[in-house]
């Protein structure tokens, strides 16, 4: 496998003498027309040999929406979406290079294919792959490997040409990423949703709860019929000896308790006892959106 590295910036900043340049776009076994450099080709357009992949990404709050076409002469493949956690809009477009790449290795494609053009519309995310720019954040150096790693299955008898594409060009993959994000939002508003109402059923059954404080200790048991010495309970960090909490999250270790848990009805209860506001002390548990 050859990785070619050709775009409209290549252009205008050559990496290798202008002597070096043929006058049209090509790799070991094709020539392709020069604007292929910026505007992926139509499935009538594309010769046989060629496969031609589009991806995008639309990021939000760390959650992505990512879609993917790929094309052979005379046929495009059903598009694909994808959902991701990113750490950024870079980082987004870059999984998506990687998811493509990924399904393409899974497809069966004409056996004649001997390139592979690929098309991102992010220039930050090209910089990287082309190494014009120098990963240092270890979650951008990752999604790179991942893209090297999704590369080798299509074998070293395939040249893949990686190209920055105008915007415009990708508009119905835009769309398309971004009802995917939508989509995922609108799923983990509701988990949210949920998982306020749970705090809220536990807060009113907090309400049968009473607390002892003995010293720093606080204990809690039923106000009826609730004998000495209770479970004990704590906010900081949270934590309750009650059979639900133990079967739930006191295994967990105080990272994902931080994170993910959310009150039983005895913190809820300490919570009011101590005046602190049980879902602001719960707020990234309640709010987390992955």
């Amino acid at each position: 496998m050859r990785i070619c590295l050709l775009s409209e910036s290549n252009l205008r900043q050559p990496l290798c003498s202008q002597s070096e340049y043929p006058t049209e776009m090509d790799d070991s076994h094709h020539q392709f027309p020069e604007d292929w450099r910026i505007r992926p080709p139509s499935i009538e357009e594309i010769p046989p040999g060629v496969c031609v992949i589009q991806c995008d990404a639309s990021y939000k709050n760390g959650i992505t929406g990512i879609s993917t076409i790929i094309k052979t002469q005379g046929r495009q493949y059903e598009p694909i979406e994808y959902s991701s956690r990113s750490k950024g809009p870079i980082h987004a477009e870059l999984t998506s290079i990687s998811k493509a790449i990924k399904r393409l290795s899974l497809l069966k494609l004409p056996n004649n294919i001997s390139s592979v053009l690929i098309y991102t519309d992010c220039l930050y995310a090209f910089n990287f792959i082309e190494e014009i720019w120098v990963a240092k954040c270890d979650y951008i150096k990752k999604a790179l490997s991942e893209i090297e790693v999704a590369m080798l299955p299509l074998g070293d008898y395939i040249d893949i040409v990686i190209l920055h594409t105008n915007t415009k060009h990708n508009r119905r993959l835009d769309r398309r990423a971004k009802r995917k994000r939508e989509s995922i939002e609108s799923a983990k508003r509701k988990q949210i949703a949920d998982r306020i109402e749970r705090v809220e059923t536990a807060i009113v059954r907090s309400r049968e709860i009473m607390i002892l404080e003995n010293g720093n200790d606080y204990r809690a048991l039923p106000r009826e019929n609730g004998f000495p010495p209770g479970y004990l309970v704590t906010l900081d960090p949270p934590g309750c000896q009650c059979p639900w909490w133990k079967h739930k999250w006191a295994e967990k270790g105080e990272i994902i308790i931080r994170a993910r848990a959310l009150p039983c009805k005895h913190i809820c209860a300490l919570s009011e006892y101590l005046k602190e506001d049980i879902y602001g002390l719960f707020s990234k548990q309640i709010g987390r959106m992955d």
